[in-house]
C-alpha cells in the first residue's frame, strides 16, 4: 500500500465485495452481522475458529441476526476492541456514519494484518475516539489475538 488511498463508501463496498467474494454489498447488509463475522475471520482467524459454525450467512430472521450479533459482541470482548466501534443500534437503522466507522476500523485492522501497514485518507469524518484508537498502540493489542 505505497500510495495513500481515499476511503469512502464506494471503496469500502469494493473491498468487501473483493475480500468476501460477495456481490451487491450495501451498508444495509451490515445489520445481518454475517459480514462483520466474515471480516473477523480475516483479522482474528484463531479467535474465529471457535465460532465458525455459529456464523449464519444471509440470515433470514431476526433471531438469526441476533445470533450473529451475539457472536460479534463475544469476539469484540475477546479481542479487547470496544463494542462502541460497531454500534448495533445505529447499524440496524442503516445510519451512514456508524456503518462507515465500523467498516473503517475493520479496514484499518485488516490492512495491518495483511500489509503490516495502513496508509489511507478518510473520505468522511469519524469520531475522535476512533481516530485516537487508530493512532495509539491499542490496535496492536487487539491484534495479538490473531
Amino acid at each position: 500500500m505505497a500510495d495513500e488511498t481515499k476511503i469512502g463508501k464506494e471503496e469500502l463496498r469494493v473491498w468487501i465485495e473483493d475480500t468476501l467474494k460477495r456481490k451487491d454489498f450495501s451498508f444495509n447488509c451490515l445489520k445481518d452481522g454475517d459480514i462483520y463475522l466474515q471480516l473477523f475471520e480475516y483479522i482474528w482467524p484463531k479467535v474465529m475458529k471457535k465460532y465458525k459454525g455459529r456464523i449464519i450467512m444471509y440470515p433470514s430472521s431476526d433471531n438469526e441476526r441476533k445470533e450473529n450479533w451475539k457472536v460479534i459482541n463475544i469476539v469484540l470482548k475477546k479481542v479487547q476492541l470496544e463494542e462502541d466501534f460497531i454500534k448495533y443500534n445505529d447499524i440496524v437503522k442503516n445510519n451512514f456514519k456508524p456503518c462507515y466507522e465500523s467498516l473503517i476500523i475493520l479496514y484499518f485492522l485488516y490492512s495491518l494484518v495483511r500489509y503490516h501497514e495502513c496508509d489511507f485518507i478518510l473520505a468522511h469524518p469519524i469520531d475522535q475516539k476512533l481516530t485516537d484508537f487508530m493512532s495509539s498502540e491499542k490496535p496492536l493489542t487487539c491484534l495479538i489475538y490473531m
